[in-house]
């Protein structure tokens, strides 16, 4: 895990935010996560004090609670998702990270409801039947109108030693599997 070095970060007040985002006139204003809830007091205090309408994006890996979403809804106008595992194990194992499946298969619905939503699914080595193809079921059933960027940047770093079956790139042949797949629901493919 990377740590934040405090010492280089540099705060700035909800309203000098607001204001550089209306004066250098951006397309949009995206939250960038991981999950950018933690910070989402601080994001409404900036869009309280910002007086001028620009799109809004929530870039998130939708790990989030209910209560999040609720208080997004009507005021992110794209979500910006990652949607990494097709199941809880995976998810478990790879990432510590309980109910995957549940709360982020819940969270792109709830999204769809409130505003364009662009899945990105990063594709991981020997995961396209555990992962992938699931994944992309979901999305053809649920939100078959949604836009679907299918990633092959994976890079083994960080912990991935301790995962043979990971500790490598995507292969073409895993990466085109998913991409064919998806084609086949005629899904919105985008890069």
């Amino acid at each position: 895990m990377r740590y934040h070095n405090s010492r280089r970060a540099i705060y700035i007040a909800p309203q000098r935010l607001a204001d550089i985002i209306k004066h250098r006139g951006g397309n949009n204003v995206n939250w960038v996560g991981g999950d950018p809830t933690p910070n989402l007091p601080y994001i409404l205090r900036v869009l309280q004090a910002l007086d001028k309408n620009v799109p809004q994006v929530w870039n998130s890996n939708m790990y989030c609670s209910s209560e999040t979403m609720r208080i997004l809804d009507g005021i992110m106008d794209i979500y910006l998702t990652d949607f990494k595992y097709g199941n809880d194990n995976c998810a478990q194992r790879y990432s510590g990270i309980p109910n995957y499946w549940a709360l982020v298969s819940r969270n792109h619905l709830l999204a769809y409801r409130q505003g364009t939503v662009i899945i990105r699914h990063l594709v991981i080595p020997d995961h396209i039947h555990c992962c992938s193809l699931p994944i992309i079921d979901w999305i053809a059933e649920h939100i078959p109108d949604a836009q679907v960027n299918i990633m092959n940047q994976y890079r083994p770093e960080y912990r991935s030693y301790a995962y043979p079956e990971i500790n490598r790139r995507v292969s073409l042949h895993e990466y085109h599997l998913v991409l064919e797949h998806a084609q086949d629901y005629s899904l919105q493919l985008v890069n």
